[in-house]
């Protein structure tokens, strides 16, 4: 295991009696397992099962669980790792944490700009409408092809510049004849006498 895995600073196993039987270094074998002195307990939200522990120091984080056989404990399994490995390992999920959110708020970003130009989009076009009828361009006609609200408000403009339009030649034509009573008038009373 520590051979294959580099990141594995410690690999053995112990019997209840604390001699090694299991390590990558053969010299080791039968020889009494001694912890570090600067190692100690590590807090950890994660429950522990029985006889399990989890202990460390600046360079190392051990692992240490028993090893039972039939309902007897036989000794206990250690594995360390290196700290820098950890380190290095939780730097590269952040930084794709950062890279997924990043992309996710550019994507929402440009969804969101998206959306307000399909939605304003009809809006401009109402504006513009607009404009043109307080201009006296009444012959346009708004084109807004929605069924939103907005589209039954391009069509009420549509149907106002058109009523305006009929109701300004009603009035340019009521000019016109009041124009031509005023005028045959004029010639009446220059024909009769004063």
């Amino acid at each position: 295991l520590k051979a294959k895995e580099k990141e594995i600073a410690i690999g053995l196993v112990v019997d209840r009696h604390g001699v090694i039987q299991g390590d990558s270094d053969a010299r080791q074998l039968g020889s009494a397992y001694n912890p570090s002195i600067t190692i100690e307990a590590v807090k950890t939200n994660v429950p522990l099962g029985r006889g399990e522990m989890l202990m460390g120091d600046s360079d190392l984080l051990i692992a240490q669980a028993p090893v039972i056989k039939n309902g007897s404990r036989l000794g206990i399994a250690i594995v360390g790792i290196k700290r820098g490995y950890l380190d290095a390992l939780f730097q590269t999920s952040r930084r794709e944490q950062l890279m997924i959110v990043g992309f996710f708020l550019v994507l929402g970003i440009a969804s969101s700009f998206l959306l307000m130009a399909t939605i304003l989009r009809p809006i401009a076009a109402l504006r513009l409408g607009i404009e043109r009828i307080g201009k006296g361009d009444l012959d346009t006609p708004v084109p807004v092809q929605d069924r939103t609200e907005l589209g039954l408000l391009a069509v009420a403009m549509n149907d106002m510049a058109a009523e305006l339009k009929r109701a300004q030649s009603e009035m340019v034509e009521r000019e016109r004849l009041a124009r031509e009573v005023d005028l045959a008038r004029q010639i009446q009373r220059s024909l009769l006498p004063s």
